[in-house]
């Protein structure tokens, strides 16, 4: 029930060029036409003519459409045939509308945030179906919440949702990374890898040393460019079995000598270092051929710095300082880090992770031969006492009582001695100065 003065008439010739019309088309044509009835004619050829009078169209920017009417097609002039055509996406003054396929950052559901992404769809009334980074997805996006990312396409730098903006890579499931451990803004950053990205924007690590992270928080993990470790020229010839090459052991940032044991089918190698260490499945990028000059150079072990600094190895006796406590216990290295912590176990029974180089000193000598001191013993006493070890102990723990014989049945965490004597009697927690 509009009133007839709000409705007026559309001439049916006046939508299209009549000129153009007067000749039929025919399949192959060259013709421009207004792509799902938009304003703005769009480059292509006739594919087919359909018998209700429709055509089918192969658009010049790759897109396809059916049964168009041929009211909405004209024949291309000749004047015209050298003109460039722009995607029907863009404006004729190539302004900044997405195309399929563009990197672009968007206000994800309007929450005023936005995250990169990629437009999987132009639609016809100016809106885009977005694919995200972190796996999200959003249709019918307005132009107006929309960001072009400049550059070509192909090669944009994206940004996860999950990332800071001024962070070059994008992180991706399996990509390796550093991150803060338990996301802690004091921690230091560890060497790992990205097992999930969840749709939160929050990160889940798995480290180089078996140690797992959930839900960490962008902010604290950041991309490690594979690019920038290796040096590419000399990766340009393939390493074969037997070359004389320097390596990263474990992935650490020093190179060590070695030669090439076996090349594996999928383009990692087997290496025998130099200093008898060995390391299997190595990736090419951590490889550099060595160069002549430096084949008279010494090698040293990696544990060691070149200037023989007292890095402990793994199985070195050391002192360390127990959970920052300001006191000093015997222990062994069990595990070498590559962020230069380190595991021990110590003689105690007690043992501490990620423990840094700072809070340990290490014992001189050769650690076959060095004397270690328990955690619960004297510095002065040269052997460290295990359980079920020959002693002397005062009886009771009273520094005027003699010394009897006995073994020792417990040591404890706070370093205190059971021994059970020779005549049967028993002392509990007695303090190790009376052992």
């Amino acid at each position: 029930n509009l009133k007839a003065k709000h409705v007026k008439a559309l001439d049916s010739g006046s939508e299209s060029d009549g000129s153009a019309k007067k000749d039929k088309f025919r399949e192959g044509d060259k013709i421009t036409a207004r792509y799902r009835g938009l304003e703005k004619y769009y480059k292509g050829v006739i594919r087919r003519a359909h018998s209700d009078g429709t055509f089918s169209i192969d658009y010049d920017d790759g897109e396809k459409e059916s049964h168009v009417k041929e009211r909405y097609i004209k024949k291309r002039s000749s004047s015209r045939s050298r003109s460039r055509s722009r995607s029907r996406s863009r404006s004729p003054k190539r302004s900044k509308k997405p195309r399929e396929g563009d990197r672009v950052e968007a206000d994800f559901k309007s929450r005023g945030k936005f995250y990169a992404g990629k437009v999987t769809r132009v639609r016809s009334d100016d809106t885009y179906d977005i694919e995200f980074d972190d796996g999200d997805s959003e249709k019918r996006v307005e132009l107006k919440r929309i960001k072009v990312k400049g550059g070509d396409r192909s090669r944009s730098r994206s940004r996860s949702r999950s990332r800071s903006p001024k962070r070059g890579r994008k992180l991706r499931e399996g990509d390796k990374c550093e991150a803060r451990f338990r996301g802690k803004s004091s921690a230091k950053y560890y060497k790992g890898k990205v097992s999930r990205i969840h749709s939160d924007g929050t990160i889940d690590v798995k480290y180089d040393d078996g140690d797992v992270d959930k839900n960490l928080k962008a902010k604290h993990v950041k991309a490690l460019d594979s690019g920038s470790e290796s040096d590419g020229s000399a990766k340009k010839d393939k390493f074969r079995e037997g070359d004389k090459i320097t390596a990263r052991y474990r992935g650490l940032e020093k190179y060590y000598k070695g030669v090439i044991r076996r090349a594996h089918s999928d383009g990692t190698f087997s290496i025998d270092y130099d200093d008898g260490e060995k390391e299997s499945h190595v990736k090419e990028r951590y490889i550099k051929k060595r160069s002549s000059s430096r084949s008279r150079s010494r090698s040293r072990s990696r544990s060691r710095s070149p200037k023989r600094s007292k890095k402990p190895r793994e199985g070195d006796r050391v002192e360390a300082d127990f959970k920052s406590r300001g006191k000093f216990y015997a222990g062994k290295v069990t595990r070498v880090r590559s962020d230069d912590t380190y595991d021990i176990e110590f003689d105690d029974g007690d043992s501490e992770k990620r423990v840094e180089l700072k809070r340990i000193k290490v014992k001189g000598g050769d650690r076959s031969r060095s004397r270690s001191r328990s955690r619960s013993r004297s510095p002065k006493r040269g052997r460290k006492l295990r359980e079920g070890d020959k002693c002397e102990a005062r009886f009771r723990g009273k520094s005027s009582a003699k010394y009897y014989k006995g073994k020792v049945s417990r040591i404890h965490s706070d370093g205190t001695i059971d021994v059970k004597y020779d005549d049967g009697d028993v002392d509990k927690n007695l303090k190790a100065k009376h052992v």
